[in-house]
This record gives C-alpha cells, sequence and structure tokens, in this order.
C-alpha cells in the first residue's frame, strides 16, 4: 500500500504543479494582451512569432503529458487479487473436505458392513431355532391330544437361510 499511496500523491502534486503552470501561463498572456492593449497598432510578425511559440509550447505540452500517461503504470486493484487469491483458496478447501469426507463415509460404511454380517449370521441361526422350537411344540400337542403324526417330505435344504 505504501508504494500506491506514493504514487498517488506524486500523481497528484504534478497535477497541481502543471495547474500552477497553466495559471501562471493564462496571467502572463493576460499581461501581454493588456500591454498589447496600450500600443496603438500591433506588429504583425510579432503577433506571428508569439503565436508560433504558444503553438510549439502547446505541442510540446501535449508530448510530455502523453509521455507522461505512456509511462503511468496501471493502478493495482489489489482487492481483486485478494478477492481471487480467497477464493482459489476456498475451491481448494472445499475440494479437500468433500475427499475428506467420502473417505470417511466409505470407512464408516465398511465398519458398519463389517459389524452388521455376524448379527445377520446370528439371525440367521435364531430364525433356524424359532423353526425348530415350532416344529417341536407341533410335535408335543400332537402327542398331547393323541392323533397321529404324518411325516412331512423331506424339502431341499438351501445355501441359504430365509
Amino acid at each position: 500500500m505504501g508504494n500506491e499511496e506514493n504514487y498517488e500523491r506524486m500523481w497528484q502534486m504534478r497535477q497541481e504543479n502543471e495547474q500552477r503552470r497553466e495559471e501562471l501561463q493564462q496571467q502572463r498572456r493576460e499581461r501581454e494582451y493588456l500591454e498589447e492593449m496600450g500600443q496603438p497598432v500591433e506588429d504583425r510578425v510579432a503577433r506571428w512569432r508569439r503565436e508560433a511559440e504558444e503553438q510549439t509550447a502547446r505541442q510540446q505540452r501535449a508530448v510530455r503529458e502523453r509521455r507522461r500517461s505512456e509511462r503511468r503504470a496501471e493502478p493495482v486493484n489489489l482487492d481483486l487479487r485478494i478477492a481471487e487469491a480467497i477464493a482459489e483458496e476456498r475451491r481448494f478447501m472445499v475440494e479437500v473436505i468433500g475427499e475428506t469426507v467420502a473417505e470417511m463415509a466409505e470407512r464408516q460404511t465398511r465398519a458398519i458392513a463389517d459389524a452388521v454380517r455376524p448379527l445377520l449370521h446370528e439371525l440367521s441361526e435364531l430364525k433356524i431355532a424359532h423353526a425348530d422350537a415350532k416344529v417341536a411344540i407341533a410335535e408335543l400337542r400332537l402327542q398331547q391330544s393323541g392323533g397321529s403324526t404324518i411325516d412331512p417330505p423331506v424339502l431341499p435344504l438351501r445355501d441359504r437361510p430365509n
């Protein structure tokens, strides 16, 4: 910020100097005009020289101004650069956090699947035990009722339980 403030201060000083120079030249022209008004007849050659000098001075001022404008550095918009850097950093952080969250979610999914697998196996065993208990209860009821039992056909065994 220090360089930018110095640049701005120098630019203001140049502007003020140029403005003072223009005011002095205007005053000089007004004095010359008043002096000429006091003279009865104006010398045409002197007037042409004066006009040529004024035109040369204007051209030189224009050239100096053009050179100054060419030398002027473009002002740097630091706020824009800072905003772009912050936006880039945020995009990077969002990407890193997204990858981290996805990795953690995958680990959690694997952990839950590993924890549920033995529970599913135990549930299957419990279903089998429950079915065996139902069969035993049905046989006991038949024995108590004195009825005869009919052996059901043998069912094929499955690879996995219900």
